[in-house]
C-alpha cells in the first residue's frame, strides 16, 4: 500500500468524524475536517486541491470557534435581551464548557443568559426568552458548521473522483 493511499485513508477517516462530530459536544469537527481536507491535499502534492482553497477553508474553519462563542450572545441580544443577559451569554460559553464539560457548551450560554436577565430586574418568564434566544444561536451555529463540514466533503470526494 503506497503512502498516498494510506493518507488518503486517514483523509477520509479524519472527514467522517468531523461529520460525526458535529453532532457531539466537545468535537472539533470543523478542525477534523479540514486536517483531513489538508493532509489529502498534502498527500496528492496539491495537485487535486490548492493551497489557496486550504487557506479558504482555514479561515472558515477558524471563523467558526469564533461563531461558537459570539451566536449564543448574538441569539440572546436578538430576543431583545438586556446587556447583561448577552454579556451572560458570552461568558457562560465559555465558563460552561469548564465547569459542565460537555453539557456546558449548551447550558453554559443558556444558564448565562437567563442569569444576566434576572440580574437586570427581569421577570423569570422574560429571562427564558433570553434563553431562547441563546438557543437558536446554538442551533445557527451548528448549522453552520454541517455546512462547512459538508462542502469540504464535497471537496474531498470531488478531488477523489
Amino acid at each position: 500500500m503506497s503512502m498516498e493511499t494510506i493518507l488518503t485513508i486517514v483523509s477520509s477517516v479524519l472527514i467522517f468524524l468531523g461529520l460525526v462530530g458535529i453532532f457531539l459536544p466537545l468535537v472539533p469537527a470543523v478542525l477534523l475536517s479540514f486536517a483531513g481536507l489538508a493532509l489529502y491535499a498534502f498527500a496528492t502534492g496539491f495537485s487535486t486541491l490548492s493551497v489557496v482553497t486550504l487557506l479558504i477553508f482555514f479561515l472558515l474553519a477558524l471563523s467558526t470557534a469564533v461563531l461558537d462563542v459570539v451566536l449564543p450572545a448574538m441569539g440572546a441580544g436578538r430576543s431583545k435581551s438586556s446587556p447583561l443577559a448577552v454579556t451572560g451569554a458570552f461568558v457562560g460559553t465559555i465558563l460552561g464548557v469548564f465547569a459542565l464539560g460537555p453539557l456546558g457548551i449548551i447550558m453554559g450560554p443558556l444558564l448565562g443568559a437567563v442569569l444576566g436577565e434576572l440580574l437586570s430586574g427581569r421577570a423569570f418568564p422574560e429571562s427564558l426568552r433570553a434563553g431562547a434566544g441563546v438557543l437558536g444561536g446554538i442551533i445557527v451555529g451548528s448549522l453552520v458548521k454541517l455546512v462547512l463540514v459538508l462542502v469540504m466533503a464535497g471537496f474531498f470526494v470531488a478531488a477523489l473522483i
